[in-house]
């Protein structure tokens, strides 16, 4: 099939139009397929992203079992039995995290016993240095000290364990 391209307003000459004629080829004709049973390469090509896909969701799913056993186990690292350990991977690799998995992580951390000691201690030698000298003296001044020290640790545990590798697909 040729088609004539209106381009003689351009063409200087009569080969020039000639020229501008293009040859497009036909259609494409369908094939029959003749053994029974035997799959066109349209069917088969769709039957394979199917399993890809399958494949590539068990292997997620597989995945985050993993992960999620990996944060179970790591609910009970703490160094020397106190001081929790939470971002240790042990035996090798760990599997990635999904974002739910991070920001749990994370909170877990946060309200650990262990950081509400880690501000009482941070607080209590506030106030024998007299930081934060508008914070005051006495019980009222420790409260805010205290509660200072805990929200810094929360805002960078949950900034930096949480959100930062969430939005950089890292894991923590």
């Amino acid at each position: 099939m040729s088609i004539s391209i209106p381009s003689v307003l351009f063409a200087q000459s009569q080969n020039e139009v000639a020229s501008l004629t293009v040859t497009l080829p036909d259609a494409p004709q369908a094939q029959a397929y003749g053994l029974a049973g035997q799959n066109s390469p349209e069917s088969s090509s769709q039957t394979s992203v199917t399993e890809k896909n399958a494949a590539d969701h068990q292997k997620k799913t597989l995945e985050h079992d993993q992960a999620e056993r990996q944060l179970k186990d790591e609910e009970h690292q703490h160094i020397l039995g106190v001081v929790p350990n939470f971002n240790t991977v042990t035996g090798g690799t760990a599997p990635p995290l999904n974002s739910h998995q991070k920001i749990e992580l994370a909170l877990r951390s946060s309200v650990n016993p262990f950081q509400f000691v880690a501000a009482a201690l941070t607080g209590a030698l506030s106030q024998a240095q007299d930081d934060f000298h508008e914070y005051g003296q006495g019980m009222q001044g420790y409260g805010k000290r205290v509660g200072a020290s805990y929200t810094d640790s929360f805002n960078a545990t949950i900034i930096g364990n949480a959100f930062f590798p969430i939005l950089l697909h890292q894991d923590p």
